[in-house]
């Protein structure tokens, strides 16, 4: 956390204001923020855990409602370069000379090793002669996408009128993925070569049900699985939302051999409940007085 807030404070092109969404955290982090960071942060403390999606929805909305032209959003184990934000505004500047605006703009991650990491999906639009348009950018070091994740995205303000806040009910794995895939889907997003960022997961490898061994951390999988079947049956093929329901029955099938009932529950749980999923759109401007954020000088200052 602190890497990220010192990485963040220390950019070229310096940060308006820094806000930090305290997830309702139980460890000390929230007096610990306060302490060592003081007046240079604004920290917004909430007063139960809406999980990974409700804290950037929550985050995205305080911001925008206070005045943002653009929120650049990340993860606290990310660590940006120095000039990753001055970069990412140079992109959209240099999308702007040519005539053209992106929905959203990201950097480009690794691992601590140099790993790729959170790799956006090129966005495979063509011209009218069938041809693929993305590597038309290539000469200014940006390319168009069309999902990505929250490790280091610039969101104009335009987007977030148009298109709301992220939807609060996925809770967590996927909700960036849904967004920046609804909000591409008129206007692209873009990665900009040259901003980097590191993404300094506990676990750099990918986090399956099949290597997961903490129960706790296995009830996190039904959000995964219910939200990436949600997501192939909006934005997919037909035959890929189906693909994807069988693969989790394959893999319910798998762990049911094996005597690992809360796994299987887990996925057919998951599989059921993403068919009918449908979480509510949040509207960047919906009033926060229903919403567990507790912190007395944040109420005063916004009127929350």
């Amino acid at each position: 956390m602190h890497r990220c807030l010192e990485a963040v404070a220390s950019q070229t092109r310096p940060c308006d204001r820094i806000i930090v969404v305290d997830n309702a955290s139980t460890d000390g982090t929230l007096d610990e923020l306060n302490e060592v960071w003081g007046d240079r942060i604004e920290v917004l403390a909430l007063s139960r855990n809406v999980g990974a999606a409700g804290g950037f929805s929550i985050g995205m909305r305080v911001g925008y409602q206070t005045g943002a032209e653009r929120l650049w959003l990340m993860d606290d184990d990310v660590i940006p370069d120095p000039d990753a934000l001055e970069r990412l505004l140079a992109g959209e500047a240099r999308l702007a000379e040519r005539g053209l605006s992106a929905s959203y703009l990201v950097s480009v991650a690794r691992t601590g090793r140099g790993l790729m990491i959170n790799t956006p999906g090129i966005d495979l639009r063509q011209n009218e002669i069938w041809s693929h348009e993305w590597p038309k950018l290539l000469d200014i070091g940006l390319v168009p996408v069309n999902r990505a994740t929250f490790v280091s995205i610039l969101l104009p303000r335009v987007t977030m009128a148009r298109h709301g806040a992220l939807l609060a009910e996925m809770f967590i794995w996927g909700e960036d993925v849904e967004y920046t895939t609804r909000v591409a889907l008129d206007v692209p997003g873009y990665v900009v070569g040259e901003s980097k960022v590191q993404h300094l997961r506990q676990i750099e490898g990918e986090l399956t049900l099949e290597t997961e061994s903490n129960p706790a951390r296995i009830r996190y999988h039904f959000h995964r699985t219910r939200n990436m079947v949600f997501i192939r049956r909006r934005y997919d093929s037909r035959t890929n939302f189906i693909r994807e329901v069988l693969l989790n029955l394959k893999r319910a099938a798998y762990f049911l051999r094996r005597g690992e009932w809360l796994k299987v529950k887990i996925l057919v749980a998951g599989v059921a409940r993403g068919i009918t999923f449908s979480p509510e759109k949040v509207d960047i401007d919906r009033p926060f007085r229903d919403e567990p954020i507790d912190f007395p000088a944040y109420r005063t200052r916004y009127g929350v």
